[in-house]
């Protein structure tokens, strides 16, 4: 939900950012399997609580979701209903962040990323970076490697800019 969030947040700004990444981003419906069930509750309460059961059970042998549960017991259960059902009824999840004007790049580990996600990525040609074997948390499974690859990338951007 968060690269559908940041591209929506991005096209509000008064000026366009220098750059918007989305990492394991929902680019197609396929993409929103924790997301997608709150299309599927009719209570956002009833939501929080699959979701968070099912979090939870991957945690047990997936340390980017246990990191991520943590992260879910501070979130509000409504707020993550909503978000889940406006992202369930889009028919181009990905939309947003493929008509983006500024430089964008999408960061995907093959392993996490659904078979929808990279023929979407490839039918757009949308920029994008393989991130192997960091998994579709990279920024907690490997974040030294996860930061150093985004810090050369917008670097990359920033020269081009100042060109």
């Amino acid at each position: 939900m968060a690269g559908i969030v940041a591209s929506h947040a991005a096209t509000r700004l008064r000026r366009a950012p220098a750059m918007v990444i989305g990492v394991e981003a929902n680019l197609t419906s396929a993409d929103a399997y924790f997301t997608g069930l709150a299309a599927q509750l009719d209570e956002a309460s009833a939501f929080y609580a699959v979701l968070r059961s099912r979090v939870l059970q991957m945690g047990r042998k997936d340390v980017g979701a246990r990191r991520f549960a943590c992260s879910l017991e501070f979130a509000d259960p409504m707020t993550l209903w909503t978000l889940g059902r406006s992202v369930a009824a889009q028919r181009d999840p990905g939309g947003a962040f493929r008509r983006l004007s500024c430089p964008k790049l999408h960061y995907w580990d093959r392993a996490g990323t659904s078979k929808d996600a990279r023929n979407y990525l490839a039918k757009h040609r949308l920029p994008n970076r393989s991130l192997s074997g960091m998994g579709h948390w990279p920024m907690t499974t490997a974040p030294a490697k996860f930061y150093s690859t985004i810090a050369k990338d917008v670097a990359a951007v920033a020269q081009r800019a100042r060109g």
